[in-house]
This record gives C-alpha cells, sequence and structure tokens, in this order.
C-alpha cells in the first residue's frame, strides 16, 4: 500500500496509510467472519466490515450530479427525487394515453350507437327514404349511412 500510496500526485503520510490498511484489513475479516456478519445484522447493519453511506461515498469520491445520472446505486437524495418524478411523468402519460383512448373509443361508440337509434327511428317512420334523405336528416354523409345499414 505505501508502494501504491507513493504514486499519487499527493500521497497521504505513511503513518495515515499504515492505519487505514489495518482498518482495511480488519473491515475485511469482519465482513469474512459469520458470526460477526450475524452480530452486525441483528444490530441493524446490512453486515460487518464497512458500511458507508452514499452520501460518504459521494462526498468522499466527489461523484457529480451528472455523474450520479450514470450510476445505479450510489446517488444522492436529489437524484433520487428526480428518478422518480421521471417515472411518475412516465407513468402518468402512458396512464393519459390509456384512459385518453379508452374515453374516445367509448364516445365513439355512444354516437354510433345514438346514430344508428336515429336513423333505425327514421327508417321506420319514413320506409321510402333514400339514403341522401337520410343523411341530410341526420345530418350525416350519405356513405355513413350505408355504414349504419349495415350494421343493423
Amino acid at each position: 500500500m505505501l508502494e501504491f500510496n507513493s504514486e499519487f500526485k499527493e500521497p497521504l503520510p505513511k503513518r495515515e496509510v499504515e492505519r487505514v490498511t489495518r482498518s482495511a484489513e480488519k473491515a475485511w475479516q469482519a465482513k469474512s467472519d459469520a458470526k460477526a456478519n450475524e452480530e452486525a445484522v441483528a444490530k441493524g447493519y446490512p453486515g460487518a466490515g464497512y458500511n458507508l453511506k452514499n452520501s460518504t461515498i459521494i462526498r468522499w469520491l466527489e461523484i457529480t450530479t451528472e455523474e450520479q445520472q450514470h450510476l445505479k446505486t450510489i446517488i444522492d437524495g436529489n437524484e433520487k427525487r428526480r428518478r422518480k418524478r421521471e417515472r411518475d411523468k412516465l407513468q402518468k402519460s402512458e396512464e393519459r394515453k390509456s384512459v385518453s383512448r379508452e374515453m374516445c373509443l367509448e364516445n365513439e361508440k355512444e354516437k354510433t350507437e345514438d346514430k344508428l337509434w336515429q336513423l333505425k327511428q327514421a327508417m321506420q317512420r319514413y320506409p321510402k327514404m333514400s339514403n341522401r334523405k337520410l343523411a341530410v336528416l341526420l345530418s350525416v354523409s350519405e356513405s355513413y349511412v350505408r355504414k349504419l345499414k349495415i350494421n343493423l
């Protein structure tokens, strides 16, 4: 570790490197020990060894907001909320699409049923009336009257 540390632009003091290395070795041994893991979980930790908060890792590594957008787990609260807003926005958009499409289809179906009923009434009242005259009476096109007659 001392050799690795010496390659940095600003190496840490020898004493600090030794202290941190001992601490890392202890954490690794604890992580490898089943009993230590059980005790840590009983105390509410995810496991033995180092248990760092995302905010600590972000601060230590100086991870920017832009970099966090590309990460999966090491994110701060702001990035978490931004992602949730995006998910919610997308979900609402999808809901609106499906609801509005369903409503449009329902409205079209109601209009068609209404026109069918009107056509049926007009044909009963005026059985000899032409499609053109029926179209004028119902305020629709002649081709629509033909389509409605097929549905009757």
